[in-house]
């Protein structure tokens, strides 16, 4: 996987190893912002056979963050549960922070995450359009 240069990637089904080690998978979709800034929008899968987005957050954060070689002073996390069997009728997303950071120039490693739902308003603050203005 190459970081985006100024566009996106989309990965329908992005395989990684969950706690203890079990298959899991997700969505990703990554585009450059603004400032040199990345977002990265993490969807949970309804047939993702292992951890969920949420309990992996760190592991999944840390894979792609070091992978892309992405400064993570410049990162910007959402976890996203599309409507279906997981999440009812409607799309969750929330803005992930991590309360911890290593980066030796390489190699990342996140964690202490916490989390909040999107608001319009932090959509604006990415210079991209809402989803929420669908729903």
């Amino acid at each position: 996987m190459q970081a985006p240069p100024n566009g996106l990637i989309q990965i329908d089904r992005y395989d990684f190893s969950g706690l203890h080690g079990c298959r899991s998978c997700c969505g990703l979709q990554i585009q450059r912002l603004a400032e040199g800034r990345t977002l990265v929008i993490c969807t949970e899968l309804d047939d993702n056979p292992g951890t969920s987005v949420t309990n992996a957050v760190e592991i999944i954060a840390s894979r792609v963050a070091s992978s892309l070689a992405l400064d993570p002073a410049k990162l910007v996390w959402i976890e996203h549960y599309p409507p279906g069997r997981l999440h009812g009728k409607t799309d969750d997303w929330d803005l992930v922070s991590f309360g911890a950071i290593l980066h030796d120039g390489v190699n990342t490693i996140f964690g202490q995450p916490s989390w909040r739902p999107m608001q319009r308003e932090d959509w604006d603050c990415l210079g991209i359009q809402s989803p929420l203005l669908c729903s």
